[in-house]
């Protein structure tokens, strides 16, 4: 499957739109994307806009092990915000099983506004 994903620099993060769910090798290409992204223009907070649908359990135990594979740690702020109802609970199991395993600084929102703001306004160690 081929994965609609969107990677943009926009000044001050970097804006990351899924249309699509991908298998574990393209959630892994698409990261490393984003972290390449984020070295080129020394910016670390990360937008995820994600469409996407339901995530299959052990993707959600993995994506921990590929986020710290391509380099993501607490220096990277990421604000998830998706859009399927559908998916929140795979979400939310997600970065609960992100968070335990202490990879990376991120929060789910309801929206894009509560997301930026929480991404651009609070302090960089701020959780």
């Amino acid at each position: 499957m081929r994965v609609s994903t969107t990677i943009d620099f926009k000044n001050h993060y970097v804006y990351v739109r899924r249309l699509e769910n991908a298998d574990l090798e393209e959630f892994e290409v698409v990261w490393r994307r984003i972290v390449a992204e984020c070295q080129e223009h020394h910016c670390f907070n990360i937008l995820v806009e994600s469409f996407i649908t339901k995530i299959p359990i052990k993707d959600n135990l993995l994506s921990g092990e590929i986020f710290d594979k391509v380099g993501l740690n607490h220096r990277y702020r990421i604000a998830w915000v998706h859009h399927q109802k559908e998916s929140l609970e795979d979400i939310k199991l997600k970065s609960v099983a992100i968070k335990k395993q202490g990879i990376i600084n991120g929060r789910l929102f309801p929206n894009i506004e509560e997301a930026l703001e929480w991404l651009l306004l609070m302090p960089s160690n701020a959780d």
